[in-house]
């Protein structure tokens, strides 16, 4: 399926639980936070996600200033994510981030002892997994 009959998807779906008060489907609400300018160059990178299949990696590009995410990951064992085309990465916290496609999915990134920006966490409800940052 491609990327846009998954937002289809994704935007029937919200629709009916809006309706009957599915809690489950609900949006998910961020604030949005101050980001630093200096510190998005920094996030530029692809993150591998171990995978048996190793097809999840994460890729985060800059595009004027601001982090746009792409790649695919799962977060527990039922479903897989793609991002075909990169989105803008929105800052909830200086090293978090989500998107308004992944619903309630948050992308946290964490530093080496050096200060270097190595890994990337997704976060989905109560599951996570970590990518590092490949050069």
């Amino acid at each position: 399926m491609s990327w846009d009959t998954w937002k289809l998807i994704t935007e029937i779906l919200r629709a009916v639980a809006h309706e009957y008060n599915w809690p489950d489907f609900k949006p998910a609400e961020h604030i949005l936070a101050k980001l630093d300018p200096a510190a998005v160059p920094r996030l530029a990178g692809t993150y591998v996600l171990p995978d048996p299949d190793g097809q999840d990696k994460l890729a985060v590009t800059v595009r004027d200033g601001r982090p746009y995410l792409s790649g695919s990951y799962s977060v527990g064992s039922t479903y897989h994510f793609t991002i075909a085309a990169p989105v803008e990465l929105l800052p909830e916290a200086s090293n978090q981030f989500f998107t308004l496609t992944t619903g309630g999915t948050s992308f946290r990134f964490g530093d080496n002892a050096d200060g270097a920006v190595d890994h990337c966490t997704v976060i989905s409800g109560g599951n996570q997994r970590e990518g590092r940052k490949t050069l």
